[in-house]
């Protein structure tokens, strides 16, 4: 298995309770962690065309000839909409990156990274099914507001009390997200 192959597919390859879990430890950073991943891929998809456009050795000075005028904010916002349009679609086309590997790296990427958004999504929903003592409660924990002390002393209840507390709500929480997050059928990395 190569760097590549390792770097990307983490996620996918979780079981789905791993996968609850996983995104429950990131909550508090779970825009950064979606939008980072996201920027580092589309920084991976340019710097592979870059790659790719300028693969021949570049000799010397280049000559525009033919009287075309060559605009570069116009090719860079043409490039950075490919690429946008690579992350609604889901789909890395051979237009986009002629390489085959790279490709398919890349498409795992974005598939994770859609996945991801799909079970922040589906794990926020049932965060809002909880009652809503609950959904406060667990919501403060996940945001690293409050931790086990914190609500032990709100609640004037024993350390391992909030502990239980917290853990029977994350229980609950795992079980009714659980059959949205078996929907993805996770590819054998």
């Amino acid at each position: 298995m190569s760097t590549k192959q390792k770097l990307f597919g983490f996620y996918l390859g979780l079981p789905a309770r791993q996968r609850i879990h996983h995104l429950m430890r990131n909550y508090h950073c779970r825009d950064y962690y979606e939008e980072g991943y996201r920027k580092y891929i589309e920084g991976m998809i340019a710097d592979i065309r870059s790659y790719e456009r300028n693969r021949k050795a570049d000799i010397g000075v280049r000559i525009m000839s033919g009287g075309s005028i060559s605009d570069i904010t116009a090719s860079k916002a043409e490039e950075a909409v490919r690429i946008s349009k690579a992350f609604t679609s889901g789909q890395i086309n051979e237009s986009l990156i002629k390489d085959i590997e790279d490709r398919r790296m890349i498409s795992l990427a974005v598939n994770e990274w859609m996945t991801i958004r799909e079970d922040y999504g589906s794990l926020n929903r049932v965060l809002w099914l909880l009652h809503p003592e609950d959904h406060d409660l667990i919501m403060d924990y996940l945001n690293k507001k409050k931790d086990y002390y914190d609500i032990a002393d709100e609640y004037s209840i024993e350390f391992e009390s909030a502990k239980k507390k917290l853990q029977r709500i994350r229980g609950r929480v795992v079980k009714m997200a659980l059959p949205d997050f078996t929907r993805h059928v996770c590819p054998r990395l």
